[in-house]
């Protein structure tokens, strides 16, 4: 947390929102600062009211990435009488967003959330332990997870579902899949393929240019024959230089 972030929410409590949704500003992993997380297009504190329908729209319609629908735990301020009275869905147990799935079903009664975009932590950068299994496996994290959420809370075609599908497309562009699918080929995750195809076509879905593009980019990237053929090329050059006859003098070999 940042110098005086404390007493900066404690300020903001009488307000009497549900959520507090804290800016935090992105680091290095020497927490040098790069840049602020923006997770609304919102410069200033605002409060939405998210059992609201208008407000709702507005407020999904400004969302950046995830964060603003509560991905990022840490940003969190909660108001423990609205948490301890919501039911928890046991169905999203285990997949890293059961604390949203928790806070959205606070929507029926009411859901009040106020933006403050001002850093009061600083995120720790490039040490990502979900990383452990892949990056097929990372993405599917959110896409999977959160794609459940739009629809157990909004229905698949709803204005709702729309914005959130998009705000897990901007975190994860389509250079991201094709470094993903590239992995798969070179630390041999075959096993990966067949989530990748499924992961790139819900990333994809919503009908548009881009989207189109996107897709055909990930799934039929030549890139991937090209590198496919780079290392095997590697390979031919590597087993030609162990048979020709080396012309190196033994002192230069030694050095």
């Amino acid at each position: 947390m940042r110098e005086g972030a404390i007493a900066r929410v404690l300020a903001e409590l009488n307000e009497g929102c549900d959520v507090y949704l804290l800016e935090a500003m992105l680091c290095g992993f020497d927490m040098t600062p790069i840049e602020p997380h923006r997770m609304l297009t919102v410069t200033s504190p605002r409060t939405f009211h998210l059992h609201d329908d208008r407000e709702r729209a507005e407020y999904f319609r400004r969302s950046l990435n995830t964060a603003a629908f509560f991905s990022f735990c840490s940003s969190l301020v909660l108001r423990k009488s609205r948490w301890d009275v919501t039911p928890v869905d046991e169905t999203f147990m285990g997949s890293c967003w059961a604390h949203a799935a928790r806070i959205f079903a606070m929507l029926p009664t009411r859901l009040v959330v106020r933006y403050l975009p001002e850093p009061f932590l600083d995120k720790r950068g490039d040490n990502d332990s979900f990383n452990t299994n892949g990056l097929v496996r990372r993405y599917g994290i959110a896409v999977d997870g959160y794609h459940r959420i739009a629809d157990r809370f909004f229905g698949h075609d709803s204005r709702e579902a729309f914005y959130i599908r998009k705000a897990v497309r901007a975190e994860q562009p389509w250079y991201g899949w094709l470094a993903a699918k590239r992995e798969i080929f070179a630390t041999a995750r075959h096993h990966d393929y067949a989530l990748f195809n499924r992961l790139v076509w819900m990333q994809y879905s919503d009908p548009s240019p881009k989207n189109w593009l996107a897709f055909l980019a990930c799934r039929f990237t030549p890139a991937i024959a090209l590198e496919v053929t780079k290392r095997l090329l590697d390979r031919t050059r590597r087993a030609r230089s162990r048979l020709r006859p080396s012309t190196t003098p033994k002192s230069h070999e030694s050095a």
